[in-house]
C-alpha cells in the first residue's frame, strides 16, 4: 500500500511538474514573442548603397591620412547615422558628379548624398528627402584679388562644378565665361595654374582650400540665395518617408548639430 502511495505521488508530482513546466514554457514563449515583436520593428533591414562624389571635401572626400584610402566627410557620417537609426548596412559607391542622378534613375543606388540641392529641375526626375543642411555660395580666387559680389565676377573666367547647382545659380546670373569641369579638385587646379580666375562653390568648401592653400583666398556670395541639401532618391521611392523620420529624430537628437559642429565649427 505505502509502494502503491509513493508510486502515486511520484505520478501526481510528475504530471503537476509536466504541467508546471508547460505552463512556465508558454509564459516564456509568450514572452520570446514579445520580443521578437519588439524586435521585428528594430530588426536588421539588410544593406543599402549609397553614391556619392567624393571630391567635395568636406562634404565628402578621400581621406589616406591613415595609410588607407577612406571616404569621409559630413554627409559619409550623416548616412551613417542614418544607417544605423534604421537597421541598414551602409554601402558606399562613389562616382563622378553628373553621372550621379542618371545612376539613380537606373536604381543602380538606393540612394544618393554629394551636398546636393533640391532643385525643380532635379525633383522632376528623383524624390528628396527633407532637408538636412542648408549651404551658402562663395568664391576662390587668388590671394591679391577681391570678388565680393556676383557683379565682380562679370566678364570673368569662372570656374563650377559641371551638373552641379553653382553651375546652375553662374549660368542664371550671367556675365561670367564658366568653365565646367567634373571634379572641383581640377577646377582649383586650373585656378592655381591661373587658367580661370576663379571658383563658385560652398562657403565650407571654399573654407576647407583656403585653408590648405596659402594662395588662395575666399568671399561669400550674398547675393546668390543659399540652398537647401537633401538626399536623392529614385522617383517613388518607399524609403523617403523612413529617411524623413530618421533624419527629424537626429535632429531632435542634437546628433545633426553635433556632426556639424565635428565638420564645418561651432557657428
Amino acid at each position: 500500500m505505502r509502494k502503491a502511495i509513493c508510486l502515486w505521488g511520484i505520478a501526481a508530482a510528475l504530471a503537476f511538474g509536466v504541467l508546471s513546466g508547460c505552463g512556465g514554457g508558454n509564459q516564456q514563449a509568450a514572452g520570446q514573442a514579445g520580443n521578437t515583436g519588439q524586435g521585428q520593428s528594430n530588426a536588421f533591414k539588410g544593406k543599402i548603397t549609397m553614391a556619392t562624389s567624393a571630391d567635395f571635401k568636406p562634404f565628402e572626400f578621400h581621406d589616406t591620412s591613415s595609410g588607407n584610402d577612406v571616404i569621409d566627410g559630413f554627409d559619409i557620417d550623416v548616412a551613417k547615422a542614418i544607417a544605423k537609426e534604421l537597421n541598414y548596412e551602409l554601402d558606399i559607391k562613389d562616382m563622378d558628379y553628373t553621372g550621379l542622378l542618371s545612376a539613380l534613375q537606373a536604381n543602380r543606388f538606393d540612394f544618393v548624398m554629394a551636398a546636393m540641392n533640391p532643385t525643380e529641375e532635379r525633383r522632376k526626375n528623383v524624390d528628396f528627402s527633407d532637408p538636412y543642411y542648408k549651404t551658402k555660395f562663395a568664391v576662390v580666387y587668388k590671394s591679391g584679388n577681391s570678388y565680393k559680389s556676383i557683379s565682380d565676377l562679370k566678364g570673368k573666367k569662372i570656374g563650377v562644378q559641371l551638373g552641379s547647382s553653382q553651375e546652375a545659380a553662374a549660368q542664371k546670373a550671367g556675365g561670367m565665361d564658366l568653365v565646367s569641369l567634373n571634379k572641383v579638385p581640377d577646377l582649383i587646379q586650373e585656378l592655381k595654374s591661373n587658367r580661370i580666375d576663379g571658383v563658385i562653390v560652398e562657403d565650407l568648401v571654399a573654407e576647407d582650400y583656403v585653408k590648405a592653400n596659402n594662395e588662395l583666398a575666399y568671399s561669400s556670395l550674398d547675393d546668390l540665395e543659399g540652398l537647401d541639401v537633401s538626399i536623392a532618391f529614385p522617383k517613388g521611392s518607399k524609403r523617403v518617408e523612413e529617411f524623413n523620420k530618421a533624419v527629424q529624430a537626429l535632429k531632435d537628437q542634437g546628433e545633426l548639430q553635433k556632426l556639424e559642429e565635428k565638420w564645418f565649427g561651432k557657428k
